[in-house]
């Protein structure tokens, strides 16, 4: 069988609506994922698990009292740094940005956390999400989970490595010029691109500046530990 965190994301959904697992069982085994291969992938800015266990215990409450929810109700959820979360830093990479605190969620957040995602940190990104990588003076170097020497694309870089590494089963990001698409490719993952008209692009941390939102899902397929195992395609 194969684990919790193996899991993609619509199976963690049925799985949790269903009563075969709790939101609360799910969160933790992402959180153990998180510790065994987190830290040298460096693909968080910023965790807050403790908030993230709260949510997916309120998220089992309103389950056993018979409550709606949403499609991703319980499915642990990444942030994107350049996307505005309530009491967290917009950073987009930048240093001089790192105590931009949003006072609001964008609206591509707002839904995500309406249809009952658990969000459990923020992803990297080059500054101003503007290289083909997620690197930048901030918050450091992300890695390719299959390959520590190789890049996991960009600008959604941080996104694509937590999917395919296990530490969350969704992920949002957002796509200019590939930058959601590349992270997918370059980390051998799948990714769903909203259209334009669907897709709002404003931010309240930086009303002049606009983005277009997607989300990131995994499709499943994730490898065990990028310190001994990598995709053998890389090499061909």
């Amino acid at each position: 069988m194969p684990e919790l965190w193996e899991l993609p994301a619509t199976e963690i959904a049925r799985l949790i609506r269903t009563g075969e697992a709790s939101a609360r069982e799910v969160l933790d085994a992402h959180a153990v994922r998180i510790e065994e291969v987190g830290p040298p992938l460096n693909a968080f800015t910023e965790l807050y698990l403790d908030e993230a266990r709260a949510s997916a215990d309120a998220a089992d409450r309103r389950l056993a009292a018979g409550e709606p929810v949403g499609p991703l109700h319980g499915v642990p959820t990444a942030i994107k740094a350049n996307t505005d979360e309530i009491g967290h830093a917009t950073t987009n990479g930048v240093r001089a940005w790192a105590e931009r605190i949003a006072t609001d969620d964008a609206i591509v957040t707002a839904r995500l956390r309406a249809a009952g995602a658990v969000f459990v940190g923020r992803t990297n990104t080059p500054a101003f999400s503007m290289r083909w990588c997620a690197e930048n003076d901030l918050h450091g170097r992300t890695h390719n989970p299959w390959h520590h020497g190789r890049t996991p694309g960009g600008s959604s870089g941080g996104a694509g490595a937590a999917v395919a590494s296990g530490m969350v089963a969704l992920a949002q990001g957002n796509d200019y010029g590939g930058s959601i698409r590349y992270p997918a490719h370059a980390c051998g993952i799948s990714t769903a691109s909203a259209s334009r008209s669907s897709s709002p692009r404003t931010r309240a941390a930086a009303p002049g500046s606009h983005l277009r939102f997607h989300i990131t899902p995994s499709n499943g397929r994730r490898p065990i530990d990028y310190r001994s195992q990598q995709d053998p395609r890389r090499d061909r």
